[in-house]
């Protein structure tokens, strides 16, 4: 145990790895047998969130503070590409931070940390410190979204501010002082340690035909565009030999619906005829700090192995990486 923190180290024949977690975030360092090293530093763990006075925008038209909202309330919220729809409260997260920015977009004014996700067209969301002046964010205004240019940010350093974040319901999504946002919370996946919840389906059975599935690794997602012909229904995604971030933003690129093209929101996946392995970061429920966990290289055979969304249960990963590599 290190000094306000601890500290975790495992050697194996396949390399160790080290990882430390203290007040000022963590640090993760991975050495493989061959010498190649990973190293992975945060500052901090932080949820993006607004400060207590925030109005969210409720699904009956109304504004409520989200220092007041509960779980249950129903909100309003959007799809990747511009459809307004409702989704529901199912947490409601309270911590302090030590700063956050104001954030000024004409008529619309935020405190929010520089963490959060604003969403910026097209199924993207960026970071607001990623973000600069005259860059666009949306708005809700009369029932659709429009683009706002960001005026000003300012920090604002007031030690043990009470900050708050919600997390929705799909699509994840809210509006906070009528500004577009996501939920911030990580990926709610399928909990890939139970290995119980990992099924092979031969291709006559009730699983997907051998033509629309490649060897290596494949994705199951919902299409999110509302114009398409397969919208909020499950589409294969092959990804083949290598690795598929599924928390990070690289998924926005990657996972596109084969009819249409647009985003499509990861959900689970699968493997055929490779070896694989998944590594990630998981967020425990009970207040316990994040947990690294990882699996040993499998071997899929000539079916189609995957992980079923339902059974597993879901868990919210922080990372979540999976690899596969010829057999």
């Amino acid at each position: 145990m290190a000094a306000n923190g601890w500290e975790w180290m495992r050697m194996d024949a396949n390399g160790w790895e080290w990882m430390r977690m203290d007040g000022n975030g963590w640090e993760w360092l991975r050495m493989d047998a061959n010498g190649y090293s990973t190293v992975h530093l945060m500052k901090k763990f932080r949820h993006g969130c607004f400060l207590s006075d925030t109005l969210i925008s409720l699904s009956n038209g109304t504004k409520k503070s989200i220092g007041e909202i509960q779980v249950g309330d129903s909100l309003l919220a959007f799809r990747s590409f511009g459809e307004i729809v409702t989704t529901s409260v199912e947490e409601v997260f309270v911590h302090d931070v030590d700063e956050y920015i104001e954030l000024n977009v004409g008529q619309n004014v935020l405190c929010v940390t520089q963490e959060h996700p604003f969403f910026i067209g097209n199924g993207n969301f960026c970071a607001l410190k990623k973000l600069h002046i005259n860059d666009c964010i949306y708005s809700l205004v009369d029932g659709c979204l429009q683009t706002k240019s960001i005026i000003s940010k300012k920090t604002i350093v007031t030690p043990a501010t009470r900050v708050y974040n919600l997390r929705t319901a799909d699509p994840h999504t809210y509006f906070a002082n009528g500004v577009a946002v996501h939920n911030k919370l990580g990926l709610y996946y399928v909990d890939a340690s139970d290995t119980a919840g990992l099924t092979c389906h031969e291709w006559d059975s009730d699983g997907p035909d051998s033509d629309s599935t490649n060897s290596g690794l494949s994705v199951e997602a919902l299409c999110t565009n509302s114009h398409c012909e397969v919208y909020q229904k499950t589409v294969i995604i092959n990804i083949g030999y290598g690795q598929f971030d599924l928390v990070g933003s690289t998924n926005a690129y990657v996972s596109k619906c084969p009819r249409c093209g647009h985003h499509a929101e990861p959900k689970t996946c699968a493997f055929n005829n490779c070896k694989w392995r998944w590594w990630g970061i998981q967020q425990p429920r009970d207040g316990m700090p994040p947990k690294r966990l990882s699996a040993d290289w499998k071997v899929a055979g000539n079916a189609y192995h995957r992980f079923k969304k339902d059974g597993n249960g879901l868990s919210r990963w922080r990372k979540l990486f999976f690899e596969a590599q010829k057999n």
